[in-house]
C-alpha cells in the first residue's frame, strides 16, 4: 500500500486489516516525514480553539463536496493530490478532514438499528415518486385549511403516503415555545436554591431568660412554608400535561402504601429553658441542623524547576501529551512530572528552604495541602527532600504529605539540613492476568541527615504510632510490611544508598556525552511522542535504549511494541520488555489493548507467545510439564525477542544458563537448546522439582 494521507488516516482509525496495518506502521516508522505527519494529525485534532474551514471568501480552500469524494475514495488522482496538498499546508483543513474520517469510521463501523415502525412505514410507501409525495394534490391539501373535507385515500398505500406527507409538512412549534417549560422550571429551581443560600435562617437558640424563642420559631415556620410552596410549584410544573388532576381525598388506584402520619412540630420551649442545636428525628437518630461544608483544598505554593541542565517532562491533569518543562518554568498543581534516565530534576518551593529532587526514571504529582507545605504523590522512582540550611524566609520544622498508592504519609523534617528520600519500585507480574491490588510496589524511606518524624495513615482497625527516624535509618513502605506487625519499624543501615550520598556518582566521559546527545532529542515545542520516538531508530544503542526508557516511563505503548518487534539492539528490546510489563499491570483491563498493538507489529503466530511472556511466570510454573516444555521450545523460536523473553524467565526460575545466548548464531544456539531439553529429561519433564 502507498503511504498517502488517506492511508495514514485509515491506519490511525484502525480500519485496515492487520497485515496492512503492520505494513503501513513499518513504513511510517521508517519515514521521518510520515511519523511527523502522524503526530501532526493527532495534534491538530486535539487542539483547542481551532477554527473551521471558511466556505467563502479569500480563505476558502476546499469544497465540502470535493472532501466528501476524497473521503469516499471516488475522487480522481489529480483531485486527491490537490486535497492532500491543501491539508498539508493548512492545519484547519487537515483537522477537518481527519475528524470527518474519524466520525465516518465510528458511524459506518457500527450496525444501524432500524425501528420496526420505521421499516413498516417505508414498506408502506412502496415505489411512490417524489412528486406523488410532495407535489400535486397532497401538498395543496396540507397547505389549504379547507382541505379537511377532502376524501381520504381508500387503499392502505395511499393512507400511508398521506400520513408521511402530513408528518413531513407539519408546522413545527417555534423554538421559544418548546423551551418555555424548561425556562420556567429552571427559574423556579434557581429561586428555590437561593432561599438556602441567601435567606438561610438558623435554628432558634434562645438565651436564658429571654423570650426570643417564639419569634425565632415563627421565622423558621415562615421559611419552611415558603420552601414548601416552592417545592409544590416545582412539582406542579413537572406534572403539567402528564397526569390528570386529583383531589386530595381521592386515592391513587393500585396504591397499597399508606401515607406517613403527620409529624407535629414541637412547640417552642418556655422562657428560661435552653434549646438544643440538634433536632431528634422520629427514628431517634440525631443529625445536625446545619449542613457540613467541605474544607476547600489549599493551593500549591509557587514551585519552579531550577535545574540548569537535564530534562523534566510534564503532563497536564487531563492526561494530555507529555511536554518538556523549560528551566525556571512554573509547576502547576495536579500535573504529572517525570524525569527520564539519566536526568535529575530539582524543584524549589518559593518562600521556603525546601528543595525536591526527582532522580532518574521517576514520576510524581505535586498538589496543595491544607495541613502541610504541599502534597507529593509518587508513582515510581526516587524522590529526595531537602530541608535546606536555616534561612530568613523559613524557620522551624517543615511538614510534607506524601502519598504512595493508597497510603498517606506525613513527614516532618524536624531539623535544618534534614535530607531524606523515598523509593518506589513497581512490581513486575509473575503470573498470567495478575492483579496486585494495593500491593503493587516495594520501597522505603531512608534518612540521610537530620531527623524525620513520620505519621502513617494505617489500614482500618490498626493504629500505627508516630515514628522518629534519624540519620541512617530505613523504613520499608511496602503495604505488606506496614501492616505486618511490630517488627516493621525503622532499621539502621550500615551504608547509605549511593543515590542519597551527594557527589557520590561518578559518570564517565562517554556517559556525559550520551546524556548531552539524548537531551538534544527533545523538542520543547513538540510532544515527546513526536520528537523522542524518532530516537528509537538511532544508530547508537545507548540513545535508542534511553529513548525507549523515556517512552516506557510516560506510558507510550505503541513504540514499545514496535521496538520489541523490530529493534536491532538487545538493550532497547529489554527496556521495551520491562516497560510493557509494568504498563500491563498499571491498570486493569489493559490486556485487550496490548493484544491489539501486538497484532500490528507481530505476525499472528507470534502474538500469543509474546503476550504470554509479557505476563511472566513464577517458580511454581517451572514445576509443570506443559509450561516447562513450552518455555524451552520458545528458546528455539525464530524471533529474537521471544527467545530473549523466554530465556529471562527460564534463567530466573532455574538459576541456570547452559551457555545459551538468544542472539548467538543458530548452530551454537541450538546446541544450548539441546542441553536445556536434556535438563528436562533429567528432571522428569519439568524445569524445577515441585
Amino acid at each position: 500500500m502507498r503511504l498517502t494521507l488517506r492511508t495514514l488516516l485509515a491506519y490511525l482509525d484502525d480500519i485496515l486489516e492487520p497485515e496492512q496495518a503492520r505494513e503501513i506502521g513499518k513504513k511510517a516508522a521508517e519515514s521521518p516525514s510520515a511519523s511527523t505527519l502522524i503526530g501532526r494529525i493527532r495534534e491538530v485534532t486535539r487542539r483547542r480553539r481551532l477554527t473551521a474551514p471558511a466556505l467563502s471568501g479569500p480563505g476558502v480552500g476546499l469544497d465540502p463536496n470535493v472532501v466528501a469524494e476524497y473521503l469516499d475514495n471516488t475522487l480522481s488522482v489529480d483531485g486527491v493530490s490537490d486535497v492532500e496538498q491543501v491539508c498539508l499546508e493548512s492545519d484547519v483543513h487537515l483537522a477537518e478532514v481527519a475528524a470527518c474520517h474519524q466520525v465516518l469510521t465510528l458511524v459506518l463501523g457500527e450496525p444501524v438499528t432500524v425501528v420496526p415502525g420505521s421499516r413498516e412505514r417505508m414498506y408502506a410507501l412502496g415505489t411512490s415518486r417524489v412528486e406523488d409525495v410532495l407535489g400535486g394534490d397532497e401538498t395543496s391539501m396540507v397547505d389549504d385549511p379547507t382541505a379537511k373535507d377532502a376524501p381520504e385515500p381508500q387503499n392502505e398505500e395511499g393512507r400511508a403516503v398521506a400520513e408521511a406527507v402530513q408528518q413531513i409538512t407539519a408546522v413545527q412549534p417555534s423554538a421559544w415555545k418548546r423551551s418555555l417549560p424548561y425556562i420556567i422550571v429552571s427559574t423556579v429551581v434557581m429561586v428555590w436554591l437561593s432561599l438556602f443560600t441567601f435567606f438561610e435562617v438558623p435554628r432558634p437558640v434562645a438565651d436564658e431568660g429571654t423570650g426570643t424563642a417564639a419569634a425565632a420559631e415563627g421565622q423558621v415556620a415562615a421559611v419552611d412554608a415558603a420552601e414548601a410552596e416552592v417545592v409544590a410549584s416545582v412539582a406542579g410544573l413537572s406534572a403539567i400535561d402528564s397526569v390528570p388532576e386529583l383531589s386530595a381525598s381521592e386515592p391513587l388506584v393500585g396504591d397499597n402504601t399508606s401515607s406517613p402520619p403527620p409529624v407535629d412540630r414541637p412547640s417552642p420551649p418556655p422562657p428560661g429553658e435552653k434549646v438544643s442545636s440538634v433536632v431528634e428525628s422520629p427514628d431517634d437518630t440525631i443529625r445536625p441542623t446545619e449542613p457540613v461544608r467541605p474544607v476547600p483544598k489549599a493551593a500549591l505554593p509557587a514551585t519552579r524547576y531550577v535545574s540548569a541542565r537535564g530534562v523534566l517532562l510534564r503532563q497536564d491533569a487531563q492526561g494530555g501529551d507529555w511536554m518538556v518543562l523549560p528551566s525556571q518554568g512554573q509547576v502547576r498543581a495536579g500535573e504529572r512530572l517525570a524525569t527520564p534516565d539519566p536526568f535529575v530534576g530539582d524543584l524549589e518551593i518559593e518562600g521556603t528552604s525546601v528543595r525536591v529532587s526527582l532522580l532518574e526514571s521517576s514520576v510524581m504529582v505535586l498538589g496543595g495541602a491544607s495541613d502541610a507545605l504541599c502534597e507529593v504523590t509518587i508513582s515510581r522512582g526516587r524522590v529526595v527532600f531537602h530541608a535546606g540550611p536555616p534561612s530568613t524566609v523559613a524557620s522551624g520544622p517543615v511538614t510534607l504529605r506524601v502519598t504512595v498508592g493508597t497510603r498517606h504519609l506525613r513527614l516532618e523534617l524536624a531539623e535544618p539540613d534534614t535530607v531524606c528520600g523515598i523509593e518506589v519500585r513497581p512490581r513486575f507480574p509473575t503470573t498470567y492476568e495478575q492483579d496486585f491490588g494495593g500491593d503493587w510496589y516495594l520501597g522505603g524511606l531512608t534518612v540521610a541527615n537530620g531527623t524525620v518524624h513520620l505519621s502513617i495513615d494505617a489500614s482500618p482497625g490498626r493504629v500505627v504510632p508516630k515514628l522518629s527516624l534519624v540519620k541512617g535509618d530505613w523504613l520499608s513502605l511496602a503495604p505488606a510490611d506496614l501492616d505486618g506487625g511490630d517488627d516493621g519499624g525503622p532499621k539502621p543501615l550500615a551504608v547509605l544508598p549511593e543515590w542519597l550520598v551527594p557527589n557520590s556518582r561518578v559518570t564517565s566521559a562517554v556517559q556525559r556525552t550520551m546524556s548531552s546527545r539524548f537531551a538534544r532529542e527533545f523538542d520543547s515545542q513538540q510532544p515527546i511522542r513526536l520528537s523522542v520516538v524518532t530516537a528509537i531508530k538511532s544508530q547508537l544503542s545507548g540513545i535508542s535504549k534511553l529513548a525507549v526508557g523515556c517512552l516506557a516511563l510516560t506510558g507510550h505503548v505503541e513504540p514499545l511494541v514496535q521496538t520489541l518487534a523490530e529493534s536491532e539492539f538487545s538493550e532497547s528490546r529489554q527496556a521495551a520488555f520491562d516497560g510493557l510489563r509494568l504498563w500491563l499491570v498499571g491498570e486493569p483491563d489493559r490486556s485487550r489493548k496490548l493484544k491489539f498493538e501486538l497484532a500490528k507489529w507481530f505476525e499472528q503466530s507470534r502474538v500469543d507467545p509474546v503476550f504470554r511472556l509479557l505476563w511472566g511466570f513464577d517458580k511454581s510454573d517451572g514445576s509443570g510439564r506443559e509450561t516447562s516444555r513450552q518455555l524451552v521450545d520458545w528458546l528455539a523460536f525464530d524471533h529474537v525477542a521471544i527467545r530473549e523473553m523466554a530465556f529471562y524467565h527460564v534463567e530466573r526460575i532455574t538459576g541456570r544458563k547452559y551457555e545459551y545466548r538468544p542472539n548467538a548464531p543458530a548452530g551454537r544456539r541450538m546446541a544450548a537448546v539441546a542441553r536445556w531439553r536434556a535438563h528436562l529429561e533429567r528432571g522428569d519433564g519439568v524445569l524445577v522439582a515441585p
